[in-house]
């Protein structure tokens, strides 16, 4: 018996040793068998400044940021869509606000979304990003919806489950680990939060603020530091993306009858629910922008514009199309090739109430435009 345990511990000795590195920073960074529950009462009572930021575990993100709607005093206004609503901070609005980016990833999202929030908790007001592939039928995501579990499961938790999913994830933690992700960086912007969850927060100092708002950390300080930016490099994913007609950027198609049904419910949701939307369309910087126009994809973003339009308004609701516009393209204000930073995202809500956007009864006009004549630096306002 002695020796049988001898020669057993023998061959588990190699998987245990394989298996301590990526547990020990599992554990470390709060990636996985960190109950996130334990926060969510403290950030919506603003008592703890966390920066919520996991780096594979987009489910969570989901149910993270569910249960703070949920859980939280109803919030007037929400921006609501994908990483690219993401910037718009509750500095910028005077009635309480919540950034719900990144629970969106095609057009039936939206409705869920509203579907998992009890009705009292629903906002009056609604920020809506519109990514165009969304309505693309050849980007392979367009019609898919995220489970609606996602939503409403805690995946942090030490269970059976849990435990099998993160064995499965350790492979990516050692190619991430060789490729030098995994290493710690944040220092610098240490000092601006009380607790960091997830590897993305814990090593690059990236996640979700107490507001919703996405905090880039790491990148935007070697932006900084940096005296003149290669904007062909700085973008070149998305450029490549462009060039050769690929993911996000597959060339348009027929735009999706279906997706386009799923906007109209989600729209007619919120009529009824007394639910005022303004729809945008993001921008991308001015590198990107010339690109699209090259390859034929800015007129069908603008084909887009002009399809939703209409439905839009035929609900009262507004919608602007930003993608290519002078108010907020800048690459000098782009954090990559698709995502603008807070001061473009600032630009964005400014346009929108001067132009008599019903935002302007959750915001201060005059404060807005302060606002943009201070702030931190090219990227960061507040």
């Amino acid at each position: 018996m002695l020796r049988f345990a001898c020669n057993f511990l023998i061959w588990m000795l190699p998987i245990v040793l394989v298996m301590i590195f990526p547990f020990v920073i599992t554990i470390q960074s709060k990636e996985r068998f960190y109950n996130i529950d334990a926060i969510i009462s403290d950030v919506n009572q603003g008592k703890q400044s966390a920066l919520v930021g996991y780096a594979y575990l987009d489910d969570v993100n989901r149910y993270y940021k569910t249960s703070i709607l949920r859980k939280s005093e109803k919030r007037t206004v929400w921006a609501l869509g994908s990483s690219r609503v993401l910037q718009f901070r509750e500095n910028m609005f005077s009635s309480p606000f919540y950034n719900a980016g990144s629970m969106v990833q095609s057009a039936g999202d939206f409705l869920q979304v509203l579907q998992v929030v009890e009705e009292d908790r629903l906002p009056g007001y609604l920020l809506v990003s519109i990514d165009h592939w969304m309505f693309n039928s050849r980007w392979k995501h367009h019609d898919e919806v995220y489970d609606k579990k996602s939503f409403l499961q805690n995946q942090t938790t030490f269970t059976d489950e849990n435990v099998k999913v993160w064995v499965k994830g350790v492979p990516r933690m050692y190619k991430d680990l060789v490729k030098g992700k995994l290493k710690k960086q944040r220092e610098v912007i240490a000092e601006d939060f009380d607790i960091f969850v997830g590897m993305n927060a814990f090593f690059r100092g990236s996640g979700f603020r107490n507001d919703g708002s996405y905090y880039y950390g790491r990148r935007i300080h070697a932006y900084l530091a940096e005296d003149s930016l290669d904007w062909e490099n700085t973008f070149s994913v998305t450029l490549g993306r462009i060039a050769k007609g690929s993911d996000r950027f597959s060339r348009m198609g027929d735009m999706s009858a279906d997706a386009l049904a799923e906007m109209e419910k989600f729209l007619n949701a919120c009529a009824e629910a007394g639910i005022a939307v303004v729809g945008f369309m993001p921008p991308f910087p001015s590198t990107v922008c010339k690109a699209l126009e090259k390859t034929g994809d800015l007129a069908d973003i603008i084909s887009l514009y002009q399809e939703l339009e209409p439905i839009f308004k035929g609900y009262g609701f507004e919608v602007y199309n930003y993608s290519c516009s002078d108010v907020a393209s800048s690459n000098h204000e782009a954090i990559d090739g698709f995502h603008g930073g807070e001061r473009a995202y600032l630009r964005l809500l400014t346009d929108m109430v001067d132009r008599g956007s019903v935002l302007h009864e959750v915001t201060d006009s005059k404060q807005l435009h302060r606002d943009l004549l201070q702030g931190e630096n090219r990227y960061e306002v507040y």
